[in-house]
């Protein structure tokens, strides 16, 4: 309904170009996260997920950093399970920002991260359709598609890092 009131010619804040431009495969992405978040919470399955995840992990005796290290290493863990990035994300984000909500960890600074990790880590060749193609077509192997997805993996984290202790304190 936003959309189609900022879209009226009279209104004009949203143009055909801006439509033509949207890219729908992360708008229907956030929807489905939204959808997969609100069915956890309803049938209660995210409870009993934080609940296994708080009993295996101590995250009461972790420091904040701590913490945040071991959200974005389960991220990674479950993200290895996925061929795409973005099916990781639906499944992965909802659940990460729940355990950050439970122990007041800044949701906005977490997610950019699990994102930025998730979307860069390519470990295994089933990881990403381009991975499949080009082992196929080209000369990489299982170990040049490790090397690749770690070394973008650690790029991440480094950024991730660099945005919690530079850029985040600058602007908030």
């Amino acid at each position: 309904a936003a959309v189609t009131v900022l879209s009226i010619p009279s209104v004009g804040v949203i143009t055909t170009e801006d439509i033509a431009e949207t890219s729908w495969g992360i708008i229907f992405l956030i929807g489905a996260m939204l959808s997969i978040l609100d069915a956890l919470e309803t049938t209660g399955a995210i409870e009993l997920v934080i609940d296994v995840l708080t009993r295996l992990i101590p995250f009461a005796a972790l420091t904040d950093w701590q913490l945040v290290a071991v959200l974005v290493g389960l991220a990674v863990g479950i993200r290895v399970l996925f061929s795409t990035g973005s099916a990781a994300i639906v499944v992965t984000l909802p659940i990460v920002l729940e355990l950050a909500a439970a122990f007041e960890i800044n949701r906005l600074f977490l997610a950019l991260t699990v994102l930025l990790v998730v979307g860069s880590t390519t470990i295994l060749p089933f990881n990403t359709t381009a991975v499949l193609v080009s082992m196929d077509q080209g000369p990489l192997s299982n170990r040049d598609v490790a090397a690749f997805g770690l070394v973008t993996m650690g790029l991440a984290v480094a950024v991730a890092a660099l945005s919690w202790l530079v850029y985040w304190p600058l602007v908030s």
